[in-house]
């Protein structure tokens, strides 16, 4: 980390193994670069880190300790920049309608998501906020075109919205009246 500060983040396809082999781990991550490392008194090392592009596992290199791997850039489709900007406008209204709904999202992210340029970063930045499973996610990791990617992260929260809706029926007034204004504007 002393001379590279880039690392590939990477899931792994069943979070209850502790020792997961290179078959346990999906090949499609995010390359980030690592900000700030903060050793805690415990041990532990806690890490900020930002996404810089989707990156796939090429090879894994002979190294006992730790996961090492040869890399790849993932290549993005974007499309006509008008629609893509047109698609960006309404992916970001829609989740703003999520976190709304769902309050385990800081309105904080909302306001980052908001001010993100760059088309691929603000689609897997929004994934990365669905209440949904490792495994779609990464199905939307996966897609190459940022609009498919946006597509697909849209059904997902869509149909999160309205399970956090069934469940508010019984919840506060303002969101009873939230959800009508939401639904007579859509």
């Amino acid at each position: 980390m002393r001379t590279d500060k880039q690392i590939l983040l990477v899931a792994q396809k069943n979070a209850s193994d502790d020792e997961p082999t290179a078959d346990g781990i999906y090949e499609l991550g995010t390359l980030a670069s690592v900000l700030q490392l903060l050793k805690l008194p415990d041990g532990t090392v806690k890490v900020l880190v930002e996404g810089t592009r989707r990156a796939t596992i090429t090879r894994y290199t002979d190294n006992e300790n730790y996961f090492e791997a040869e890399t790849a850039p993932v290549e993005e489709t974007l499309g006509s920049e008008e629609e893509i900007e047109a698609l960006a406008r309404s992916v970001v209204s829609q989740f703003e309608s999520y976190v709304k709904l769902n309050k385990k999202i800081s309105p904080e992210v909302l306001g980052t998501a908001s001010q993100i340029e760059d088309y691929s970063k603000l689609a897997d930045t929004i994934a990365s906020h669905l209440a949904i499973k490792i495994a779609e996610k990464q199905q939307i990791l996966e897609v190459t075109s940022v609009s498919e990617r946006w597509s697909a992260s849209s059904r997902s929260w869509r149909v999160r919205s309205r399970s956090y809706r069934s469940s508010a029926r019984s919840g506060a007034a303002s969101s009873v009246r939230w959800r009508r204004r939401s639904a007579s504007t859509t």
